[in-house]
C-alpha cells in the first residue's frame, strides 16, 4: 500500500473524483459520495507540494464543475445563439474559473501544512475550505452552487443547518472525509515503516506484499499510534453524527396553528422560446387568469417569476382588474412582473431607458388599498444571474455574440435587505430564482414578524436537466437553516411546498400546466443561524488559522535551528 503515484495518474484521479461529487446533489442523493470525495481528494494530496497540489485541486474542481453545472449549457445552447464550439468554449471557460476555488484550497493546504499531521486534517483543512466556499460565494458577486453541504438536504448532519447555516453542513463533511483520509495515511505511514524495519520483502510480486501487508494488519492492533489514530478518527466522526443527531430532535421554532392559509400555486408550462413573442402575450395572461379564476377559494395564489411577458408600466388595466377581482373573493395573488422605472436624460440631456428590475407584486388582499402603480410595495431582485440578468464588461462584450443579449439581459438591482411582503395577512420574505441560493441575504430578510419564505423562479432555460432539480435542493436548503416553511413557485417546476424542516410535503410534476393546492402553517421564532448567520464560523477560522500559522512559523523556525 503506496500513494507514491505520478502526477498524471493523481490528475486524472481526481477529474474522476471530482466529477463523481454530483451524484452526491439532487437528483441523485448519493450523499455518501461527498464526504468519500473530500477523502479521496485529501489522499491525492498526500506529499505534494504546493504548485503540484493546485494541479491536482484544480482537476478535481475542473471534474466537480463540469459534471456539476452542465445545465448551464442547455441555456447557452438554446437561447444563446452561439456556434456549437464557441457554446463549449463558454462552458469551458466558466468550469475553469469555478475550478480556480479547489485550486486556491489546495495550494494554501501544501503550503500552510506540507507535513502530515493532526493539525493538516483537523485544523487547516476545514478552515481553508471555507475559505474557499466563501470566496466563490462572494467575488464577482458569487457562484455557491454545489456547496457540498446541500447534499445532505435528506439525510441526519442537516441538523447543522439551523445552527450553522449549509457551511455548518459542509464542515461536518471535512471533518469526516478527514478523519477517513487520516487514518488511511497514517495506517499506510505505519506500513511504511513496518515494511522497511522488518525487511521481509525479498520479492517484488504483489502476492509477496499482499501477504506482508495482511501480516503488518494481524500485528497493528498492538500499535499504539494506530490505536490513537483510529480511535481520534472514529470519534470525530461519532462526534459529528451523534451531535447532528441531537440537533435533528431540538425544536428552534413553533408552528401557529392559529396561521393556516391556503395556497395555489399556478404551473404555466409557457414555452421560454415563445414567452416574449409580441403575439404570445395575451394567451399566456388568459392562460394564467383561466386557472386562477378556477382557485380563487384559496387565500393566497401565486404566480412564477415574470409570468406576466410585459412590464407593469404596460398592462394597468389588466393589473387593476386583477387586483379587483382577489380582494372580490377575499383572496391575495403574488406575482413575479418586470418593473420599468419612467425614462431619464442625463447630464446631456439624452434620453435614458428607466431601470428595469425584476419584481414580485401582490394583489388583492395585501393590506396596501386598491392596486396603484406608485403605491404598490414591491420585492425588486437583489442578486441577479451573471448573464441572464446582467453582463458584466458589457459594454466589451454584448457585440460579440446574441448570447450576451439574451431577453431582458440588462436589469438593475434591488437592496440586499427589504420588507417581506404581504399577503392575506401574512409576512413572506421572498428571493427571486437565483438569488434563492444565497442563505446569508435570504437571513438577512427573515425577522420575527416573517411568516414564511416565498421563492419564484423560472428555470425553463435549462430544459430537462439537473439544474433546476438542484435548484430545488438548494431551496429546500434555506427552510433547514431559518426554520420557515418555503413556497416555491416555478414557470414549468419544480413548483412545491416545503415544511420548516426541508421535507417537500406538495408538488406538481415538471413540465405539464397544474395548479398546486395545499394548506400551510407558518411558524415563529428565530434558529442560531438566523441569529447570528455566518459569524461562529468565522470566528472559528481565525482561531484554526492563526493555529496554524504559528505552528508553521515555529516549524520554520526549528528547521532553520
Amino acid at each position: 500500500m503506496t500513494f507514491n503515484l505520478s502526477l498524471k495518474v493523481r490528475l486524472l484521479a481526481a477529474v474522476l473524483i471530482g466529477a463523481a461529487t454530483t451524484l452526491a446533489f439532487a437528483p441523485y442523493h448519493l450523499a455518501f459520495i461527498a464526504p468519500i470525495s473530500i477523502a479521496l481528494l485529501f489522499l491525492l494530496l498526500h506529499n505534494l507540494k504546493t504548485k503540484p497540489s493546485a494541479w491536482v485541486g484544480f482537476s478535481w474542481g475542473f471534474g466537480q464543475f463540469a459534471t456539476g453545472i452542465s445545465w448551464v449549457h442547455v441555456s447557452i445552447d438554446n437561447f444563446g445563439g452561439l456556434p456549437k464550439f464557441a457554446s463549449v468554449l463558454m462552458m469551458f471557460l466558466l468550469v475553469s474559473y469555478l475550478a480556480i476555488y479547489p485550486t486556491l484550497f489546495a495550494a494554501a493546504w501544501a503550503k500552510l501544512t506540507p507535513k502530515f499531521n493532526r493539525l493538516r486534517f483537523f485544523i487547516a483543512a476545514p478552515a481553508l475550505w471555507l475559505i474557499s466556499d466563501w470566496l466563490r460565494g462572494w467575488v464577482m458577486t458569487g457562484f455557491p452552487w454545489l456547496w457540498l453541504g446541500y447534499s445532505q438536504t435528506d439525510n441526519p448532519l442537516r441538523g447543522y443547518g439551523p445552527l450553522l447555516g449549509v457551511e455548518g453542513i459542509t464542515l461536518a463533511l471535512i471533518f469526516i472525509g478527514s478523519a477517513i483520509a487520516y487514518f488511511i495515511l497514517l495506517l499506510n505511514k505505519e506500513f511504511q515503516q513496518y515494511k522497511a524495519q522488518k525487511d521481509r520483502l525479498q520479492s517484488t510480486t504483489k502476492i509477496a506484499a499482499l501477504n506482508l501487508f495482511f501480516t503488518f494488519v494481524s500485528e497493528s492492533l498492538t500499535n499504539r499510534r494506530l490505536q490513537q489514530g483510529l480511535t481520534l478518527s472514529i470519534t470525530i466522526i461519532l462526534t459529528v453524527a451523534l451531535t447532528a443527531s441531537g440537533l435533528n430532535k431540538t425544536q428552534w421554532v413553533q408552528k401557529v396553528p392559529e396561521k393556516k392559509t391556503s395556497f395555489a400555486l399556478i404551473q404555466g408550462d409557457i414555452d421560454q422560446a415563445k414567452k416574449w413573442l409580441p403575439e404570445q402575450r395575451w394567451p399566456t395572461l388568459i392562460k394564467y387568469n383561466d386557472l386562477t379564476r378556477e382557485n380563487w377559494n384559496a387565500d393566497i395564489i401565486i404566480w412564477p417569476e415574470a409570468a406576466i411577458p410585459a412590464t407593469e408600466q404596460e398592462l394597468p388595466a389588466f393589473l387593476s382588474q386583477l387586483d379587483s377581482a382577489a380582494k372580490n373573493n377575499d383572496s391575495a395573488l403574488i406575482t413575479g412582473v418586470l418593473d420599468q422605472k419612467p425614462y431619464t436624460r442625463d447630464q446631456n440631456n439624452q434620453l435614458q431607458m428607466g431601470k428595469i428590475y425584476n419584481s414580485i407584486l401582490t394583489l388583492g388582499n395585501n393590506g396596501d388599498g386598491d392596486y396603484n402603480y406608485s403605491t404598490a410595495h414591491r420585492y425588486s431582485k437583489h442578486h441577479l444571474l451573471p448573464f441572464g440578468e446582467f453582463v458584466p464588461f458589457e459594454e466589451f462584450l454584448r457585440p460579440i455574440a446574441p448570447f450576451f443579449n439574451l431577453p431582458m439581459s440588462s436589469f438593475s438591482r434591488g437592496s440586499l435587505v427589504q420588507k417581506n411582503i404581504t399577503a392575506h395577512g401574512l409576512h413572506l420574505a421572498p428571493a427571486l430564482c437565483y438569488e434563492i441560493a444565497f442563505g446569508d441575504q435570504v437571513r438577512r430578510n427573515v425577522d420575527n414578524n416573517t411568516d414564511l419564505l416565498l421563492t419564484l423562479s423560472n428555470d425553463s432555460w435549462f430544459g430537462h436537466s439537473i439544474g433546476p432539480l438542484q435548484h430545488m435542493q438548494m431551496a429546500r436548503m434555506r427552510s433547514i437553516e431559518l426554520g420557515r416553511p418555503l413556497i416555491r413557485s416555478t414557470n414549468n417546476g419544480v413548483t412545491a411546498i416545503v415544511d420548516e424542516k426541508g421535507d417537500i410535503t406538495a408538488s406538481l410534476p415538471q413540465f405539464e400546466t397544474g395548479v398546486l393546492r395545499a394548506d400551510v402553517t407558518p411558524t415563529t421564532g428565530l434558529t442560531p443561524y438566523n441569529r447570528w448567520g455566518s459569524w461562529p464560523l468565522i470566528i472559528y477560522v481565525i482561531i484554526s488559522l492563526s493555529i496554524a500559522i504559528i505552528w508553521r512559523f515555529k516549524a520554520n523556525s526549528k528547521d532553520k535551528e
